[in-house]
């Protein structure tokens, strides 16, 4: 049976409409596979949230929601700060999602404190009964004042343990798999005091995060301190007697000072400098944020010697809002390195007098006794008091040693004036006199120089005497039959007799004993 030309055509109709489908297709997957690698993930992850049964997100806002009607106000914002420091937060939450966030975390809450907790990925962490997350957490717990049993389930045996929570202070809870224990360290903490920088901030970042971000890294943490103690430290007026002594009461480890100076003489004058602002296009900015050379200058106090244990300082040329924070964040890194566990020693200083003024390196402690730590190295001790001779004491110290240190100060000696004298006495100008010499060196000089000069004259003769006849030849006889030996004898007494006469003419020669001519004249 033969087909039309139509009834041909007809059956070309639905290869070609397949055709023209499998193309439009292959065109759309070129398409995908061209497309950015951020976006095509991006749009990945709203299909996928999208197609979630339950959005995650949103069960913990409404969590968050629920425990700040509770009155559970700690546990709100610990919910909510994990919420939005999560990676995909951006994409799980909506505007409208993000404001309910942020008016959460805009309510006053309670006084609490930090946890950072560490372990295996994937583990469960269970806060007083109550499963929190899955390790790792993007920012650390923040749990109310008090005790509190923090556990890690998901290894063979839950790991548990009791920390106690202290209002703004941060600890670390670490769980060890292999050790099969927790470990719990508390890390040191700094009072910020940070003067206002007469230069605003870029949005959304205040000075105690850009501190945070220059401490990055580092053990040293922020201490969280209430309205009334930032109050307290701004009236100290940045003294480091004042600072030492609400960091010592907080037992807080260091103090870290933050200072913007107003802009410099260098700079365009304040009056000219909003003008210029004003004349731009557009501008609507403060003075306080209009670009000026101004000076950085970080400090960190240790509280213990009561000295910076580093400052830094660095000039900031037309600082902008976006500079200013860069830079203190470098200074604060700066100076944490630099001071941050500089060593110490601790010393003890008593001054006689007690109320001599004392000073440590320079620095003045006042008229009291001292027992406080210093720096390890050189130590440069100074005490004075109206009436004495100033003492200055160095001495090295090193790190971790106690040392003890008495100091006396002599009393200032009365001048020597010159006091009118009669005539018939000696000049008051002679201070010392030569006493005679004593009687008993006299006599044993005289008679120690007459025994020597006997002794000598003995000697001579029997020198003389030696190899001669002992009886007087008579003829026939010719030769002598018995002779003089006498030239030891001789000797011997010579060499006596010339000591014992020298040792009395020093008894003669040496003058008497010098006194002072007062205690002379005293004499009777």
């Amino acid at each position: 049976m033969m087909r039309t030309s139509a009834q041909k055509t007809g059956c070309f109709r639905p290869v070609l409409g397949t055709w023209f489908v499998l193309l439009l297709w292959l065109l759309g997957a070129v398409s995908v596979g061209w497309a950015k690698p951020g976006k095509t993930k991006q749009v990945a992850a709203k299909k996928a949230i999208a197609h979630e049964p339950v959005d995650a997100s949103a069960q913990a806002l409404a969590a968050a929601q629920a425990a700040q009607a509770a009155g559970r106000v700690v546990e709100a914002h610990d919910r909510v700060r994990r919420l939005l420091a999560s990676a995909d937060a951006e994409l799980r939450l909506s505007p409208a999602q993000r404001e309910q966030a942020q008016a959460i975390l805009a309510t006053a809450r309670p006084e609490a404190g930090e946890v950072v907790v560490l372990g295996e990925p994937s583990w469960l962490v269970r806060v007083d009964e109550q499963d929190v997350a899955r390790l790792p957490l993007p920012v650390p717990l923040l749990l109310s004042v008090g005790s509190h049993a923090i556990e890690f389930v998901g290894g063979s045996a839950p790991l548990r343990v009791q920390v106690q929570v202290r209002a703004g202070r941060r600890m670390e809870v670490r769980a060890n798999r292999e050790a099969g224990a927790v470990m719990v360290s508390q890390p040191p903490h700094a009072l910020l005091v940070a003067a206002p920088f007469g230069l605003s901030l870029p949005q959304g970042q205040r000075p105690d995060t850009v501190v945070e971000r220059g401490l990055r890294g580092s053990p040293l943490v922020l201490l969280s301190s209430p309205s009334d103690l930032a109050q307290e430290l701004a009236r100290c007026n940045q003294q480091a007697a004042c600072l030492a002594e609400i960091a010592q009461r907080s037992q807080a480890e260091y103090v870290l000072v933050v200072r913007v100076s107003e802009p410099l003489a260098a700079s365009s004058s304040p009056a000219s400098a909003p003008a210029a602002a004003a004349s731009e296009p557009g501008a609507d900015r403060s003075p306080a944020s209009v670009p000026a050379d101004r000076l950085l200058r970080v400090t960190l106090l240790d509280p213990f010697v009561v000295d910076a244990a580093a400052h830094v300082e660095e000039r900031c040329a037309a600082c902008t809002p976006d500079v200013l924070a860069e830079r203190l964040a470098q200074l604060v890194e700066r100076v944490n390195k630099q001071g941050f566990g500089r060593p110490r020693a601790r010393v003890r200083i008593r001054v006689e007098p007690a109320d001599a003024e004392l000073s440590l390196n320079g620095i003045s402690l006042g008229a009291l006794p001292v027992e406080r730590s210093v720096w390890a190295g050189e130590l440069r001790i100074q005490a004075r008091r109206a009436g004495y001779l100033p003492l200055l004491r160095t001495m090295t110290l090193s790190e971790g040693s106690n040392e003890a240190l008495d100091l006396t100060l002599e009393p200032v000696p009365p001048p020597n004036v010159a006091v009118a004298e009669p005539s018939s006495q000696q000049p008051a100008a002679v201070l010392v006199e030569r006493q005679p010499r004593p009687r008993w060196r006299l006599a044993t000089g005289a008679l120690a120089v007459a025994a020597g000069a006997t002794l000598i004259g003995f000697g001579v003769g029997a020198l003389q005497i030696h190899g001669s006849c002992i009886d007087v030849v008579q003829p026939p006889a010719t030769q002598c039959e018995r002779l003089y030996q006498t030239a030891t004898l001789g000797t011997t007494l010579v060499s006596v007799g010339a000591v014992s006469a020298l040792a009395g003419v020093v008894l003669l020669a040496v003058p008497g004993p010098r006194r002072p001519r007062h205690a002379a004249q005293s004499r009777p």
